[in-house]
């Protein structure tokens, strides 16, 4: 079931299952190989290959002689590929239908050789993608350059000019995007996607509450909440994105002149500078006083990004 079916903008997109296997195969013919060695005894190899499968659509197949986390010796085969891409062709509305896909790539997994018999469906996962399509049309310019003024905890912000935010960290991301951009496809036009990557089992477990995930596990309710929760970390959920004069106005009409000029200097601050640097331009010993600040801020109604548009950019939300 594709979206043209449905009235669902969210769900899953790419997917990395992960099974235990008897024995590493080694180099395959046709196949790429690699060894990584390590200082603390648990270099691991591993062949790979991306199959163009009957179907049309492209599946990731990796061998590991010795998996990448510490928590798994044995060795290991994972399966990765996009849900919509194997039932749509292209990757830009969700699916809902999780087992017609299974028993399509099961099915054809079996013309591939060096694979065993599989249960897709009992594969854990090693990776997800969840996203949302935020249709908000000739706004996904203004939406992505004053997300990328925003402040994610313990992550690494990497910007594409009008195009593309990504906060980064080992254990996953989440990302904001023009998805036209990045498709070259019409049907993407006006959509602002978010997606929140997984790449750290333990983190998905605490996330979800989940005890060793399996794509059952992962309910529309689940992914909404997962989304929910992203976007809440950025203050987008219920918060408009304001330019200048609308965010001071706010200030002044809640807090008063003095204290809403002081807020909206330090809202004007944060844009280019971050807690630390705020810190040293006003004399701060600790962050108390800025995450305080911060606070009347978003408790106004007011996000920590500014958008030079003439009107405030509305919240974003999951429906």
């Amino acid at each position: 079931m594709n979206l043209s079916e449905s009235h669902e903008t969210f769900g899953i997109d790419t997917i990395k299952l992960g099974f235990p296997i008897d024995t590493f195969p080694g180099r395959l013919d046709g196949w790429n190989y690699s060894y990584f060695p390590s200082k603390d005894g648990r270099s691991w190899e591993k062949s790979f290959k991306t199959i163009q499968m009957p179907s049309r659509y492209k599946l990731s197949v990796i061998f590991y002689a010795q998996n990448v986390t510490a928590t798994v010796k044995e060795p290991s085969l994972s399966i990765e590929f996009s849900f919509p891409k194997v039932l749509n062709g292209n990757n830009i509305f969700p699916i809902l239908d999780f087992d017609e896909t299974l028993e399509l790539i099961s099915r054809e997994l079996l013309l591939v050789p060096p694979v065993p018999l599989i249960n897709l469906s009992k594969g854990l996962i090693q990776r997800i993608d969840i996203f949302k399509n935020h249709q908000v049309d000739s706004l996904v310019p203004y939406y992505v350059d004053a997300i990328s003024h925003l402040n994610y905890p313990q992550r690494d912000t990497i910007y594409y000019q009008n195009t593309e935010v990504l906060f980064k960290a080992d254990c996953g991301s989440s990302k904001y995007y023009d998805k036209q951009h990045e498709c070259k496809l019409h049907q993407a036009y006006g959509i602002l996607r978010q997606e929140v990557t997984f790449r750290d089992r333990g983190r998905l477990e605490k996330m979800t509450g989940l005890h060793l995930p399996t794509i059952q596990l992962f309910t529309q309710e689940c992914n909404k909440l997962i989304l929910n929760n992203d976007l809440n970390k950025l203050y987008l959920d219920q918060n408009v994105i304001a330019n200048r004069e609308f965010a001071h106005e706010i200030f002044v009409k809640r807090y008063g002149g003095k204290e809403g000029e002081y807020l909206m200097n330090l809202l004007i601050d944060r844009q280019t500078l971050s807690k630390k640097q705020v810190m040293e331009k006003y004399g701060y010993k600790d962050r108390s006083t800025i995450n305080k600040a911060e606070k009347q801020i978003t408790k106004a109604g007011i996000s920590m990004a500014l958008t030079n548009r003439k009107l405030p950019l509305p919240p974003l939300g999951i429906d």
